[in-house]
């Protein structure tokens, strides 16, 4: 085999090895809910409480939460979720129940000026 066939392979290789990835075949996982998300949501939670949280009893008999790379505790930008926390999904949540019920009080008075 000559140095062009040497190329061709190198570059055609790639191609037919990821194959089933680039024709939609199979799909790549995502690890970002069972690594991050879920660590990010107890970390916000208790923030909320007014804890920092040093210790999570959540795997096992627990472990330092502090100390623990996925859940990125000393994370700068935590602030700007905990504030995105506080202002907008926070008061939605609080407030969501309270207009299910009043739009469903509204529904079902029982008016009866308009039956005959």
């Amino acid at each position: 085999m000559n140095d062009r066939g040497y190329i061709i392979a190198v570059v055609v290789w790639p191609f037919i090895f990821l194959a089933p990835y680039t024709l939609n075949s199979i799909g790549i996982g995502n690890d970002f809910g069972y690594l991050y998300y879920v660590y990010k949501v107890y970390l916000l939670s208790v923030w909320n409480s007014g804890h920092f949280p040093l210790w999570s009893p959540t795997e096992g008999a627990g472990y330092p939460f502090f100390s623990n790379p996925f859940a990125q505790a000393f994370y700068p930008l935590n602030l700007l979720y905990f504030a995105y926390y506080k202002v907008w999904v926070r008061p939605f949540f609080l407030a969501a129940p309270i207009d299910c019920h009043c739009a469903r009080g509204a529904g079902n008075r029982n008016d009866h000026s308009h039956q005959p």
